[in-house]
């Protein structure tokens, strides 16, 4: 039997489920319905997924017993129920669903060879990851015996094994929670900015190092004025640029050479009681901004996104991005850019103390609005940390809520020119709060930093690498 509609829902006005999640067919393998690499979660669905079913190339066969809350089939989309044999498909707001979906298996093994590092000192959190074709850079927070006292870490790691290659360290006179927390290299060395706690834990330092490619050792390093913090640094080959808050949202350009300042840009935000540089990236030409924002008071979060000449810091467009107006908890954290536009990752408030993920994609020229998504892969507060991009999708890094205190990593990979849901992967490091920090595409996979096991408010973690084959 052939279920084939324009448009086809099953729904009902009342749920007796908590918490459901879209699983749409790819059909990226083949035409069975019970192969999990065939679906965008990654599983055969279940009684509790929403089932979507695009028209597409490989229509679905189902053979055996197969499940799913609602079932949509778009467009002239073809769902092929094997109902002579053995095929069944029990809709759970139709009457439930028994017995056990079938699983078929056959879906292959990955095709890059993956890995992880799970390093540990005292108290350790990478907060961002970059790499060449030499090797993956990783730096973060590295704890110290004293409690509450911490030191840069700086390492170096094969792209292959992930076996160390060098590590670094710098350590400040202050006693307080030093960290790494951006990255950036190129063809003569490695850019590293954070923060210095010596002045005093409310007046911080930022501080910009080059180091060597090979070694790691020291080339040269830059500190900014008192109550100075830079939160992420990108270079182009021959400047660098770093991106933070002194009295309002910092922008600043530096000569890759000897560090020194080229321009500097203050950029004051009307009305607002406090504003910062999130995230940077580059397209050659261009700097695209993204500034976390409060009201006077902490009444609403927002975010307003930026465009600006790389040559001299001044603006070109500037957009203002509010999911949620009333609050402060929801805005934009990450950017990317390719050559068709700008993404922005972050969240958007649902409840009380719930969020979920929200994806944009903007126009490169006029930073208008091409498309709006969102994600609630779980029923918690929930963000994009990161976002980038390849000719292939545009990759979302962020969390997802498993219960009690237990949350994974997930990334999820949306099309380019819609920002439709192509596949979801997720990781749970460990069995409490897995924090994500950073995200870096390669030709076959990504590598994601973050900490494991993170217990709060103490944020004590364990230092945690992956290297993933990505979904397809």
């Amino acid at each position: 039997m052939k279920l084939s509609l324009v448009y086809f829902i099953i729904s009902t006005l009342f749920s007796s489920l908590a918490y459901t999640q879209t699983n749409t067919w790819t059909g990226a393998t083949d035409t069975d319905w019970h192969k999990a690499c065939n679906w965008s979660l990654g599983v055969v669905p279940i009684c509790g997924h929403d089932v979507i079913i695009p028209d597409l190339a490989n229509d679905p066969d189902i053979t055996n017993i197969a499940h799913c809350r609602t079932i949509a089939i778009q467009g002239n989309a073809i769902v092929d129920l094997n109902s002579s044999g053995s095929g069944r498909l029990d809709i759970g707001l139709s009457g439930g669903c028994s017995g056990t979906a079938a699983d078929n298996g056959g879906c292959g093994a990955p095709n890059c060879t993956t890995w992880s590092v799970d390093y540990t000192a005292f108290n350790d959190m990478p907060g961002a990851v970059v790499k060449d074709a030499t090797g993956l850079y990783v730096v973060g927070s590295e704890g110290l015996a004293a409690a509450g006292s911490n030191q840069w870490r700086m390492e170096k790691r094969d792209l292959v094994t992930g076996a160390i290659l060098w590590n670094q360290n710098t350590t400040f006179t202050g006693n307080a929670f030093e960290s790494a927390s951006a990255v950036a290299v190129d063809g003569t060395g490695v850019y590293v900015t954070g923060r210095d706690y010596t002045p005093g834990f409310f007046t911080p330092n930022a501080r910009i190092e080059k180091r060597n490619l090979s070694t790691g050792a020291l080339i040269w390093s830059k500190t900014s004025a008192t109550s100075t913090v830079l939160y992420d640094i990108e270079t182009d080959g021959t400047n660098n640029y770093s991106g933070g808050i002194d009295t309002n949202p910092l922008l600043e350009k530096r000569n890759n050479t000897n560090g020194n300042i080229v321009w500097s840009q203050s950029i004051p935000i009307a009305g607002t009681a406090s504003a910062w540089i999130t995230d940077i990236t580059l397209d050659g030409s261009f700097i695209y901004i993204n500034i976390s924002a409060f009201t006077t008071g902490y009444t609403d979060g927002y975010s307003i996104v930026q465009k600006r000449n790389q040559s001299d810091g001044n603006l070109v467009w500037s957009q203002t991005v509010n999911p949620y107006v009333g609050t402060p908890a929801d805005g934009m954290n990450a950017i990317a850019v390719d050559g068709t536009g700008v993404y922005l990752g972050g969240k958007e408030r649902t409840g009380a103390s719930t969020s979920r993920w929200y994806m944009q994609k903007r126009n490169l020229s006029t930073g208008a609005l091409l498309w709006t998504q969102t994600s609630t892969p779980s029923v918690a507060s929930l963000s994009v940390s990161k976002v980038e991009v390849n000719g292939s999708g545009a990759y979302f890094l962020g969390t997802d809520f498993l219960g009690g205190t237990n949350y994974q990593w997930r990334v999820e990979k949306r099309n380019l020119s819609t920002g439709a849901l192509v596949c979801t992967q997720s990781t749970n490091p460990g069995a409490s709060y897995d924090f994500p920090g950073g995200l870096v595409l390669t030709s076959t996979g990504y590598f994601v930093v973050g900490g494991k096991d993170v217990t709060l408010p103490a944020n004590v973690s364990t230092w945690y690498i992956e290297n993933q084959c990505t979904c397809p």
